[in-house]
């Protein structure tokens, strides 16, 4: 059978457990039919009484070029993850049934440089750092990854294709190798936690705080020029390898079709989403992943609990409509508690409860930091160990990688007190009263405890206190459901069960704490799920405003815009303007300073909706004048007035968010169009050059049109995501 082409096999590795000794399977039947369909070419039929579809996922040799794929990314905070689902062309976009179809969905993973530790399985998810090179990157590339071609000039090759030692940027796993071998680390060059530039909250402000001064030094050597760009790089390298890997394995060609999912946190403004849209844009561009052009064609954005959820539902346990749930965001940087009722179970829908989410600083790195602090508490005094350019905190900085992916991962501190173990440390002297042997350090029980403890009571309390609120509400929360990466510790689920022990729900229940096996990459594989039937989901409100920057004739007596300003006088045509840009003259491109408005905040837009205005453009009869027209999109996340000049209070703060340019020299060239003769002695001689602006919403993409003559052909066209407008999981 040949490797290349997709295997519809079980994907079994987000199996769950619940709290004791396991849960009974929803379903061991259907489990079992899901295992027996390993085949090149498979048919999965629903209930049709129950869902009345079906779907065949025919990807035989003969279908290998008639496939698409369903990309998601969970870009996390300290870990990031892909999945993706394979299907025929010809399926529908979003109206499937997620409950046949999670099975197959699978995780890209085999990362550059991941730790081998014996496990049975590839890592699912990659640390979202990067290390950057001493010299600034080329102008022509962000960081010397490919442009979207699959012809690189010699000496130019994307990054993946380079030799090792010509390469100088690290990222995910990578980076840990770097630390590792790279005994004088230059700390100021590596980059992690950089999500956090995104979220304004007071929560993680001290987070960006601390990341201010080392962008700041990336930009002062040309590494970056905003500060967002390290989004980007990352990303850039994550799709690279996602593209690889899914070209590799699973018949990928620049052929596919490709819907991509982006997971956002629920408290991020939509300012924040564009931010990041826009960044994975320019990655997924660089990195040559995708058929699309400047912009992502109708990008889906999930909210990533409501993901995760959707994922542990639908593979770990059964919910009822009205039933409430507890979900425990656990990550590598923050944890957040949200209370969830069930809408409705098919399509699954989750609705917020009113209960105040929780959130806090504690996720699985804060364990790493404690690791760090212990041990360089315990080793200061051993200034032996300082030769050869090793130092204490090269030293520490290894060990706490070792840390992050063997000790922390198996631990469990609620187990009886023989818990220890040895970190091992070259040239380490004997003494007993330290709980030194020769060559390693002992880590006892109470030091384990001292470690995790403070972290798992502050996760616990954040569990706790959500409880207790749904209960004063008189809601009976059924189930804690504990999900991200964090959740893998044994020592985080024993001691949240061992809590729960001692809580009762609303009506004098036991709540169970249910987890995934693998709850890293539930949050991206629970996007697939949400975006195969995005039906019900949010009403189409727009939370930002859209609209064209235009040149308007002065008309104080119709529009109470131009009263009180003082007009422009255009000097080709003599008329009074209401504006122009700058306060100098630009012929071609700077007759249009107004915004007019043609989507509003808090609008709700249907999914398909045209909107369309008139514009012009005065261009000298000097021979050699092209007829170039540029429309400017400006978007804002407060609502725009029409008719203002775009420096106007009330616009404040909208920012530019695509352009359509038009070339209408044809029109002369054609002699479709004569000069306007000057009357009167006031103006000189020119084009007067007319055409209809159309902006036409599809789903979530706003695409715009020039066409002369109005309503005749398409001369220029442009799109943009508006993606990031709505609410996440709106349709």
């Amino acid at each position: 059978m040949n490797s290349d082409i997709p295997q519809f096999k079980s994907f079994r590795s987000f199996e769950a457990r619940q709290d004791g000794d396991g849960q009974t399977p929803r379903s061991e039947s259907y489990r079992q039919t899901a295992r027996e369909s390993s085949v090149a070419s498979a048919t999965i039929q629903a209930d049709s009484t129950a869902r009345d579809m079906s779907i065949d996922l025919d990807v035989s040799a003969d279908a290998a070029q008639l496939k698409r794929f369903v990309v998601s990314i969970d870009f996390g905070t300290t870990f990031s993850s892909i999945s993706f689902l394979i299907l025929p062309r010809n399926t529908p976009p979003d109206s499937l049934d997620p409950h046949i179809l999670y099975h197959h969905i699978q995780t890209i993973d085999h990362f550059p440089e991941e730790p081998c530790l014996g496990l049975a399985e590839s890592r699912k998810e990659v640390p979202t750092e990067i290390w950057y090179p001493k010299e600034e990157y080329p102008e022509d590339s962000i960081m010397g990854v490919g442009n979207g071609s699959d012809d690189f000039p010699e000496g130019d090759l994307p990054f993946h294709l380079q030799d090792e030692d010509e390469k100088n940027t690290y990222w995910g796993y990578e980076v840990q190798s770097r630390q590792r071998i790279d005994t004088d680390p230059d700390q100021n060059r590596r980059m992690g936690r950089f999500k956090l530039l995104l979220d304004e909250s007071e929560l993680t402000a001290q987070i960006r705080l601390d990341l201010e001064p080392t962008l700041d030094m990336m930009k002062k050597k040309k590494m970056i020029k905003d500060r967002e760009d390290v989004i980007s790089h990352y990303l850039t390298h994550l799709f690279a390898h996602a593209k690889e890997e899914l070209s590799e394995k699973h018949g990928y060609t620049k052929d596919c079709p490709v819907e991509f999912v982006l997971c956002v946190p629920p408290i991020w403004t939509p300012k924040a989403c564009r931010i990041m849209q826009t960044n994975m844009e320019r990655a997924i561009r660089e990195s040559g992943f995708g058929s699309f052009g400047k912009y992502i064609d109708n990008l889906f954005i999930v909210s990533e609990p409501e993901a995760a959820a959707a994922y542990v539902i639908e593979s770990t346990t059964t919910v009822l409509p009205k039933e409430a749930f507890v979900l425990l965001d656990a990550g590598g940087g923050t944890v957040d508690a949200i209370t969830y009722t069930v809408n409705q179970t098919y399509p699954l829908r989750l609705e917020a409860e009113g209960v105040e989410a929780g959130g806090a600083l504690c996720g699985s790195s804060y364990l790493n930091e404690a690791f760090q602090e212990h041990l360089s508490a315990r080793l200061k005094d051993e200034g032996y160990l300082e030769r050869n350019g090793i130092s204490i905190r090269s030293i520490v900085d290894t060990e706490v990688v070792k840390f992050e992916n063997n000790i922390k991962r198996k631990i469990d501190i609620v187990r009886p007190k023989s818990v220890f173990e040895f970190v091992e440390i070259q040239d380490l002297r004997l003494d007993p009263r330290k709980n030194f042997g020769r060559n390693r350090l002992r880590l006892t029980h109470n030091d384990l405890r001292g470690i995790f403890l403070p972290v798992l009571e502050k996760v616990s309390g954040l569990m706790e206190r959500q409880l207790e609120l749904a209960k004063m509400r008189r809601i009976n929360v059924t189930k804690v459901i504990l999900i991200g990466g964090f959740a893998n510790s044994p020592s985080l689920r024993s001691f949240l069960k061992q809590k729960l022990a001692s809580i009762k729900s609303y009506q004098d229940e036991d709540i169970p704490l249910v987890f995934p096996m693998s709850p890293g990459p539930a949050v991206a594989s629970g996007a697939i799920l949400r975006a195969l039937n995005k039906r019900d989901g949010p009403r189409r409100v727009s939370r930002s405003s859209y609209g064209f920057r235009c040149h308007e004739s002065f008309n104080p007596d119709d529009i109470p815009a131009h009263r009180g300003i003082i007009p422009y006088s255009e000097p080709l045509d003599g008329g009074k303007m209401a504006n122009k840009k700058g306060g100098s003259f630009d012929m071609l491109l700077s007759l249009i300073d107004s915004i007019s408005d043609l989507a509003s905040q808090g609008d709700e837009i249907p999914s398909y909706k045209e909107f369309s205005m008139k514009v012009f453009y005065i261009f000298d009869v000097k021979r050699g004048t092209r007829f170039e027209c540029e429309e400017v999109l400006f978007v804002s996340d407060d609502v725009m007035e029409s008719h203002y000049r775009e420096r106007h209070e009330l616009n404040k703060g909208a920012k530019r968010a695509g352009t359509i340019e038009t070339d209408m020299t044809f029109l002369k060239q054609r002699n479709l169009i004569q000069p306007v003769e000057v009357e009167g002695g006031v103006g000189k001689r020119h084009y007067h050059v007319e055409f209809e602006l159309v902006m036409i919403v599809i789903d979530r993409n706003l695409r715009w049109e020039a066409r002369y003559p109005a309503g005749g052909e398409v001369q220029g066209r442009g799109q943009v995501s508006i993606a990031s407008a709505f609410l996440p999981g709106t349709r």
